[in-house]
């Protein structure tokens, strides 16, 4: 009896799947969809993990609303975290001519 509910159940889940895509999907695209949904369930935890992490390490504490905003926002975090890398390393450059300049002058 509880087979015909488990097949009934994943012939509802995969008609709601359709219903969202517009079109049923090959059994390709269904492992690919349940592959790409393991693995953002995956970093959702390692993040959660670090988050608690950084929580009770002090000295990780600045490291926190780095975690959180990858948890809550990642796109948005991940283009903050490259603009800031990007003018990091270009201020060093900066630094490192101004420093060769004052050394060679």
């Amino acid at each position: 009896m509880a087979a015909p509910q488990g097949r009934s159940g994943s012939l509802e889940r995969e008609l709601e799947l359709a219903r969202q895509q517009g079109r049923w999907l090959s059994d390709d695209e269904r492992a690919e969809l349940a592959a790409s949904e393991q693995r953002r369930a995956q970093r959702r935890r390692t993040l959660l993990l670090l988050a608690a992490l950084s929580l009770l390490i002090p000295l990780l504490w600045p490291l926190l609303p780095v975690w959180l905003g990858l948890l809550w926002w990642p796109i948005t975090t991940r283009r903050l975290l490259i603009g800031v890398v990007g003018a990091v390393a270009a201020l060093m450059a900066l630094l490192v001519v101004l420093l060769l300049w004052l050394l060679l002058r």
